[in-house]
Formats: C-alpha cells, sequence, structure tokens
C-alpha cells in the first residue's frame, strides 16, 4: 500500500513588496526559505513542488543565484552582459550599456571589467571579487 503523501508548507503567506527600479536584498538565516520564495517568484520552483498563491510582478523577473556557478572563462563585463540578457534587457541600448558600466564601477570591479572570473584552473577574480560579480 502506498502511503499518500500529506501536503507540506515550507512558506508562510507573505506579501512582498519590491519597489520598482531598486535593487532589494532579501536577508535571513540558513533554512529560512529565501531561495525558495525567489524560486516561486520567478516560477522556477523545483519540479514535484506545488504552488498555491499568487505572484504579480511586473515586467521581466530574474536573480543571480546565490551558490558560485560563475564560468572561470568568462570575465566581469560578459556576466553582467548576460544577466541583463536574462532580465530582459537589450545589451545594445546605451542605456544598458552604461547601466553596467555603473555597476561595476559601484562595486570596486569597473578596473576588472575584461578580467576572467577564474576557477580552480586559472587564476582570475579573487573570491571577495567574484562574489560582488
Amino acid at each position: 500500500t502506498k502511503r499518500k503523501k500529506t501536503p507540506k508548507t515550507i512558506l508562510s503567506p507573505m506579501t512582498v513588496v519590491f519597489p520598482e527600479g531598486c535593487v532589494t536584498a532579501i536577508m535571513g538565516p540558513s533554512g529560512s526559505g529565501k531561495t525558495t520564495m525567489l524560486d516561486t517568484l520567478t516560477g522556477s520552483i523545483s519540479s514535484g513542488v506545488s504552488v498555491v498563491g499568487e505572484v504579480n510582478l511586473p515586467g521581466a523577473q530574474a536573480y543571480i543565484p546565490q551558490d558560485d556557478l560563475l564560468h572561470g572563462f568568462y570575465t566581469c563585463q560578459s556576466y553582467m552582459e548576460h544577466y541583463a540578457r536574462l532580465s530582459g534587457k537589450n545589451n545594445n541600448n546605451s542605456g544598458t550599456k552604461e547601466a553596467i558600466e555603473n555597476i561595476l564601477e559601484s562595486l570596486g570591479l569597473g578596473e576588472h571589467r575584461d578580467t576572467n572570473v577564474g576557477d580552480i584552473f586559472f587564476k582570475g577574480l579573487s573570491g571577495g571579487q567574484k562574489k560582488e560579480a
């Protein structure tokens, strides 16, 4: 006999507001559901998990995952362009190019824009710089 699985609530009901045009930090202790909430909001929830509720986000949604999944052979600039494309931005637009430039400068990565991220096989950015990238 197969036992029916009892549904388990992994996120409590909530209302979250993300101000338009702002970068938002989501902070909390390990296991508090930060990644689950972001996966739910962006429609990236794992298969076999059902979501009950309503998500209303205007425009494109994207976020950068917490894990260090950077490919060592890409540069800071190419990663910023990649994530801009994922968020629906046009990289040929001068406003997008300027925004990428401003972000790299504000993170202290302006002089490293053409530096490969690096990995265990070849040197690139430092660990702290990778977190910024």
